[in-house]
């Protein structure tokens, strides 16, 4: 049984690394990131966010306006990852930053529900620490990091053992083998190499909030829990430890960092705008960014003004939207790039 493994541990060290990294469940994706960054390297613009920068920008439109207003190909990717807050988003951001060659350009989309977490998310924020960065966190915060030890600990195996490292496109590639029976292999387009995610493919692209039959006071009841509308209106403290943590890091070269307030759709800011979220949101984030040097952008000074027609539902762009926003982006990007 030794020797099967060993064999099959030096046949995955034959294969190209980019061949053996899943995009596909949540969790995925955050190794996806990881393990692409460690593949590749950075790519010379990071996205960097949660869901809503994921489904927020269509990649080939953002990098054909690039190469357009540039005159040269531009190397974008897409880190952004499905649930994260400003802990993820951090994480990444530092992931980013220790690599021998960082990006020129780090672009951090953010939004209200972003600093609306009591807790961090210590499993995720794990994934892109070494022995070094537990033991500063634990510094900080004590007993509760102890529990993520082992996810340190498989990071730091991982580098060794192919098998445990890339362990999600493996079951990947098993459950393939069984699709004749019937087995789904759940597997979506990846962002980070340019492709379209599955919420943007084909005629589901197109949907969008401004013809849907679904009730907007249904969707904005479900949104409630997210937000946690039942609290005050301010950042919520761990998350607003983590934008601390976030705008520090990139005021290590400020030129190298942009935040940008992504757009929710109408209904949705609206329903912000009244509980307050809006008003504390924009307050500690331009905060934060005027003392670390820092370009934000907020939605009321973007370019780009969407509708109910832009959005797939509350938070999210369909594809008309994210192609919009791409080229919005890109300008902003091409800008950064030329005047540093």
């Amino acid at each position: 049984a030794l020797l099967i493994v060993a064999v099959f541990e030096l046949f995955l060290h034959t294969r190209d690394p980019m061949r053996l990294i899943a995009y596909a469940s949540d969790e995925g994706q955050y190794h996806a990131v990881r393990d692409t960054i460690d593949a590749q390297g950075p790519a010379e613009v990071a996205l960097v966010g949660s869901s809503q920068m994921r489904e927020g920008v269509i990649m080939e439109t953002l990098q054909a306006e690039l190469q357009k207003r540039l005159g040269r190909a531009v190397h974008v990717a897409n880190y952004a990852t499905r649930g994260a807050r400003l802990d993820a988003m951090a994480a990444v951001v530092q992931y980013l930053q220790k690599q021998p060659k960082p990006p020129q350009l780090i672009v951090v989309g953010l939004s209200p529900r972003d600093l609306r977490a009591d807790t961090i998310d210590w499993p995720r924020v794990a994934l892109f620490w070494d022995f070094s960065d537990w033991r500063a966190a634990y510094g900080q915060a004590g007993w509760p990091v102890t529990d993520v030890l082992p996810v340190v600990i498989r990071n730091a195996a991982g580098r060794v053992l192919h098998t445990l490292r890339y362990r999600e496109e493996i079951s990947l590639t098993l459950q393939r083998l069984f699709t004749p029976l019937g087995v789904v292999a759940r597997e979506g387009g990846n962002p980070i190499l340019g492709q379209l995610t599955d919420q943007h493919e084909g005629g589901r692209g197109l949907r969008s909030l401004a013809s849907s039959q679904r009730p907007i006071r249904r969707l904005l009841d479900r949104a409630k829990d997210s937000y946690l509308v039942k609290e005050p209106p301010a950042p919520r403290p761990a998350m607003a430890g983590s934008l601390r943590d976030l705008t520090h890091a990139l005021a290590a070269d400020p030129t190298r960092g942009l935040l940008v307030q992504m757009p929710v759709a109408e209904h949705l800011q609206a329903f912000l705008d009244q509980a307050g979220q809006t008003a504390a949101f924009q307050a500690a984030v331009s905060a934060e960014a005027g003392a670390n040097g820092l370009m934000y952008i907020p939605v009321d000074q973007q370019g780009f003004r969407p509708t109910n027609d832009h959005f797939s539902d509350l938070q999210h762009h369909n594809r008309p939207g994210a192609e919009a926003y791409a080229g919005w982006l890109a300008n902003v990007i091409a800008d950064r790039l030329s005047n540093p």
